[in-house]
């Protein structure tokens, strides 16, 4: 019984390889959700541990936390110290998970789901609390051969950030 669920997810993973680009299904980035990120003059990052055997097949945490803050930069949207972070109105943050795991069969594929969040505090209609929240968002899923085709696909959703984040406040 478990060899053919195995086969079974094996043959899944090799039919969803076609499609290897992410999904677009998964984002929450429009006119409204675009106007969140708004007045902010910079972006706390927080990137999501990897698991150790993607780290030691060649992609790092430390990498992509490196490479979520130089994009941010290069566009001119400051990456606040975490000290400023939390003396920051809003207390904005920019959220990278990016779930990778390998399928062994005679060829190495990678599949990931990748997430990329704006979160920041709001204040709930029904009460006084205030709770952070997603109120921005972007992400996909695919597999691939390569894990810096992944890394790519994670700098493609932080550029999608990027994007909206510049439609509202760069000018």
């Amino acid at each position: 019984m478990r060899r053919n669920r195995k086969s079974g997810f094996i043959l899944i993973a090799l039919i969803l390889s076609f499609f290897h680009l992410p999904s677009n299904g998964l984002a929450q980035d429009d006119e409204e959700t675009r106007l969140t990120l708004q007045g902010f003059q910079g972006v706390y990052v927080v990137v999501q541990q990897l698991s150790p055997i993607i780290e030691k097949n060649g992609l790092t945490t430390d990498q992509l936390q490196k490479d979520t803050e130089s994009i941010l930069q290069k566009a001119g949207i400051r990456v606040l110290p975490r000290g400023e972070f939390l003396k920051t109105a809003g207390k904005p943050y920019l959220y990278v998970n990016a779930n990778i795991s390998m399928l062994r069969t005679q060829i190495t594929r990678y599949i990931f789901y990748v997430r990329v969040e704006f979160n920041q505090d709001v204040s709930l209609v029904k009460s006084s609390m205030v709770v952070p929240a997603v109120t921005w968002s972007t992400g996909g899923w695919g597999i691939d051969f390569s894990l810096e085709n992944v890394h790519e696909v994670i700098r493609n959703q932080v550029g999608k950030f990027v994007i909206a984040y510049s439609a509202v406040n760069l000018k």
